[in-house]
């Protein structure tokens, strides 16, 4: 499949099944049984006990037959293990697995690499949800085609404690456009702040073949792994939502969030060590290399402007040695472009010289 993009309808029912040892079934047309796609849901785990039922209530209620949730606690010390203990006394399809220390939250992520048994695979977080339907409409994009390798949707956030928009709360169609992987991993490098709240189904052969999480990216290897995964295949985005974000201030990244040079950094550092890994050519990852660097660079430049003019120095200094250390000609040559090309940046430019205006 070349650069171009193909759009597709949900139509509710996977056009290819591939069997599975411990699938039910239903029948066909011709009353011979149909194998049943299955799915591992990973929950990591640690000190989340309040958000579990919801969480976890969201994937059971699915629209999808064979399904086993897997909850795995890092030494949580509020009531985490104790309700996840009960819902899947309730529930035979959880499963909890419980670590008498905290080993960290990517080394559950490839614990539960390492557990997965079923066709499918995704990875949520214990504040997290999912929409109605997600896990049907992503599977049956990935039964319909076998070069995908990932299905990844829209996340929506709200405050933790508010509810979740009506809306949302019916299973919709959704249009998906499956994309090549190249031209995934182009984007990304195009776009690099793109995409950060998104909820994602994998094909547990390419997951396997992907491998671990990266420890040393403790921010960003979700968004490293994304980049292995579209590597080894098509990728398949709806601008349906398929997963609820709750925002909250013990949110594993919230300190991530807050340092934009941070965000940035850690942004750059896992494009790079994804095209370091040898699976572009020399020559285009060079390129993507480029790209990757001039975009953060001008978002670290405007960034550091922002701060400027709200006498945030420190912080504008850091910015501005991160844009520079990126794109040097930046120092003589401010990308005035960028801000006509990024969406909701005039607008934020007027809002923070009104805001300097006050202070002066």
């Amino acid at each position: 499949m070349d650069g171009r993009s193909r759009r597709l309808y949900d139509r509710g029912q996977s056009a290819h099944r591939r069997p599975h040892a411990s699938a039910t079934g239903r029948r066909s047309a011709t009353g011979r049984s149909v194998p049943v796609s299955s799915i591992d849901v990973i929950i990591p785990n640690y000190q989340y006990g309040r958000y579990l039922p919801a969480c976890i209530g969201s994937v059971l209620s699915q629209d999808v037959e064979n399904m086993r949730v897997l909850v795995i606690d890092n030494a949580s010390t509020d009531d985490s293990l104790a309700v996840a203990n009960e819902l899947a006394a309730r529930d035979g399809r959880i499963r909890v697995i419980a670590h008498p220390v905290n080993v960290g939250v990517i080394a559950s992520f490839n614990e539960g690499i390492d557990e997965a048994q079923a066709d499918y695979f995704t990875i949520l977080c214990a504040d997290d949800m999912l929409t109605p339907g997600s896990l049907k409409r992503a599977i049956a994009i990935l039964e319909e085609n076998p070069a995908v390798s990932v299905a990844q949707g829209r996340g929506h956030i709200v405050s933790a404690g508010n509810a979740v928009p009506d809306e949302l709360s019916a299973a919709k169609p959704a249009v998906w456009t499956v994309v090549s992987g190249p031209a995934f991993i182009e984007n990304i490098c195009r776009h690099p702040r793109q995409g950060f709240v998104d909820f994602t189904v994998v094909r547990t052969t390419i997951q396997k073949r992907a491998g671990h999480y990266r420890k040393d990216l403790p921010f960003t290897c979700d968004r490293e792994m994304l980049m292995r995964l579209a590597a080894l295949g098509d990728v398949a985005r709806t601008d349906a939502v398929q997963g609820i974000q709750q925002e909250h201030s013990n949110n594993i990244s919230s300190a991530y969030w807050q340092d934009f040079r941070l965000f940035l950094e850690s942004l750059y550092g896992a494009i790079d060590k994804f095209l370091s890994t040898g699976a572009m050519d020399g020559r285009q990852s060079d390129r993507l290399r480029a790209l990757a660097r001039a975009s953060l660079a001008r978002d670290a430049y405007w960034s550091a402007m922002s701060h400027l003019v709200r006498a945030k120095y420190r912080e504008a200094a850091g910015l501005f040695r991160l844009a520079f250390g990126l794109l040097p000609r930046l120092a003589i040559l401010p990308p005035i472009g960028h801000l006509f090309r990024t969406k909701g940046v005039l607008s934020r430019a007027r809002e923070i010289f009104v805001e300097a205006s006050w202070r002066s």
